[in-house]
């Protein structure tokens, strides 16, 4: 039981020597860490009346000013450009800890003393650096058109530690992520919710915590923690779409695809063709792990055949039944990726395990109606296209 009662109270201690409203000195991030994907810088300074050179500059002013006016747990300072230039002058990497917390940060320091010197320069407990601030087109399917703007962070405190960090994802929508001052409420949720986040990690001392050397970065509680240094991806797994064109395999109807690893993935279709009901399962091959990318692949399919089907040439109008069959499909073509959105060009030919002539049912029957009937079974040349949306994370 006291056991118990004395955890509390330093518990409570936490949070009342967090609640101080002590100092935070806000710097922004480097013109290298400002990343536009959804729209080229060119066109966001057009819309912004202003050069290349400074549209990141808009929006790093625009999201600290609006940070800064937040006075909530903490209180913020604006830090300047020649504090930009001194964080932006370490390594950085991008890092993980075991609950998935994915952020680009400082991952050692070359220039120690100087940020030391920054503590005492504007008298603040800690520093939020903003690390990264990325844009893209929100990953979901949406009735109105969203931008994420992600803003990745890390806190470090006097003794170099870093008590806090982790990415954040904040919509608005697009016509007013054109201009910065139309985010103005977005930013302002934004310094919102870095204060709180900071509030919680400090109170329970479980968060990211590390100790900054000038040389190495470690985790100062490595059962919390692991490292990952490849650069930031989204690169979600699973993805759902849409496939259709002569002789696909899937015929015109939907596809899910599962990625094993980044150049190998699993896929399963089903959708209606001229031979009936498709189902079945493929596999692709990407050459490059990321990005664009050619492929090949195979596909093992199911029609169920059809019957009635109405075949019309210039000797007249027969319909045909089209026998059920299996088809092994040998395939390859390009993969476009396009933010959350991979669209394939695919050339193949299929395979039929039995193959059989359609057959005459009833109305005119000739040779070119039959051949006609014959080319709409399960098989041969593929020419088709497909549109996947990933999902998940």
């Amino acid at each position: 039981m006291l056991k118990k009662i004395t955890l509390l109270a330093l518990f409570f201690a936490n949070l009342l020597m967090v609640n101080a409203q002590e100092k935070v000195l806000l710097v922004g991030f480097s013109d290298n860490n400002f990343l536009s994907e959804w729209k080229p810088i060119e066109k966001l300074a057009k819309k912004n009346s202003t050069t290349v050179e400074k549209v990141d500059d808009l929006y790093r002013s625009s999201l600290i000013n609006a940070m800064a006016s937040v006075s909530q747990e903490f209180e913020y300072v604006k830090g300047s450009d020649s504090d930009i230039d001194l964080l932006s002058s370490n390594k950085y990497s991008t890092l993980n800890t075991k609950k998935s917390k994915e952020y680009y940060g400082i991952e050692s320091l070359s220039n120690k003393k100087e940020i030391e010197d920054l503590f005492e320069k504007y008298n603040v407990a800690y520093i939020a650096h903003i690390t990264r601030y990325r844009m893209f087109m929100s990953m979901g399917l949406n009735l109105h058109t969203k931008i994420v703007h992600q803003i990745d962070y890390q806190v470090i405190d006097k003794n170099l530690k870093t008590v806090s960090a982790d990415k954040m994802k904040l919509t608005a929508f697009l016509q007013g992520t054109f201009r910065p001052t139309g985010l103005v409420q977005t930013f302002t949720n934004a310094g919102k919710k870095l204060s709180k986040r900071l509030f919680i990690d400090l109170a329970n001392k479980q968060g990211s915590y590390f100790q900054l050397n000038s040389n190495v970065l470690y985790a100062s509680q490595s059962k919390f923690l692991t490292f990952d240094k490849t650069e930031y991806e989204y690169n979600p797994k699973q993805g759902i779409g849409f496939t259709g064109g002569w002789g696909a395999p899937y015929g015109f109807g939907v596809e899910y695809s599962y990625l094993i690893t980044p150049n190998l993935d699993l896929n399963a279709g089903l959708g209606f063709s001229f031979s009936g009901l498709r189902t079945g399962i493929g596999t692709r091959y990407f050459f490059k792990d990321q990005g664009s990318s050619p492929f090949v692949g195979t596909n093992f399919i199911y029609s169920s055949g059809l019957s009635g089907l109405e075949v019309s040439t210039s000797d007249g109008t027969g319909k045909y039944k089209v026998e059920p069959d299996q088809a092994f499909f040998l395939r390859g073509g390009y993969k476009i990726e396009h933010y959350n959105k991979l669209f394939f060009v695919n050339i193949g030919y299929g395979i039929p395990v039995d193959p059989q002539n359609s057959i005459w049912q009833s109305g005119e029957e000739s040779s070119s109606q039959q051949d006609l009937a014959n080319l709409m079974r399960l098989g041969g040349i593929e020419i088709s296209g497909s549109i996947v949306f990933r999902i998940g994370k």
